[in-house]
């Protein structure tokens, strides 16, 4: 696939976004990835982070390699300042997203519970197939390490005393 094949099937309103790269003289990764943001952000309309994610995706088909993770701004209705709420968070990824319940993206948003499912059917789409089943242990601690904070505590402070555990389920 060429580059501005993906580029207008990824991004928002892709081909328009795809046409007006060409007709910029911007038809290829190699000319795409040595550009600045603030370029393409004037050229296509989309904001900063968009072009910022165009550009990287263009730098990496030009070396090769695999595409990169998908960032929060190319889920519909995240823009930089919603994508900074989530982050601030600890939904640092579109599979963190995709997997949060509805109710917790409208509370963190302070947006609508319509807005936030449309948020979370978006983030699906974004990353592919997301299970619906229950996670297993394996992917439960790859999302974790997604999610927490930097500092992680260490093995031996992660151990739960039993009267601890007793206790949470207790008072929930």
């Amino acid at each position: 696939m060429n580059f501005l094949t993906f580029v207008s099937q990824l991004y928002g309103k892709g081909e328009e976004t795809a046409r007006r790269l060409r007709s910029a003289g911007y038809s290829t990764p190699e000319k795409l990835s040595r550009i600045a943001p603030e370029r393409v952000s004037k050229i296509t309309g989309l904001s900063i982070s968009s072009a910022k994610s165009i550009i990287i995706t263009a730098a990496e088909m030009r070396q090769g390699t695999k595409r990169r993770k998908h960032t929060l701004v190319e889920i519909e209705g995240i823009g930089d300042g919603r994508e900074k709420k989530l982050q601030k968070a600890g939904l640092r990824t579109v599979k963190a997203v995709a997997l949060s319940e509805e109710g917790r993206i409208a509370k963190l948003l302070k947006i609508p519970e319509s807005t936030a499912r449309k948020i979370v059917r978006s983030a699906q789409e974004v990353e592919g197939s997301v299970p619906s089943r229950g996670m297993t242990t394996e992917e439960t601690e790859v999302l974790a390490t997604q999610v927490l904070p930097k500092g992680r505590r260490t093995e031996e402070e992660s151990k739960v005393s039993p009267e601890s555990a007793a206790s949470f389920w207790r008072f929930g």
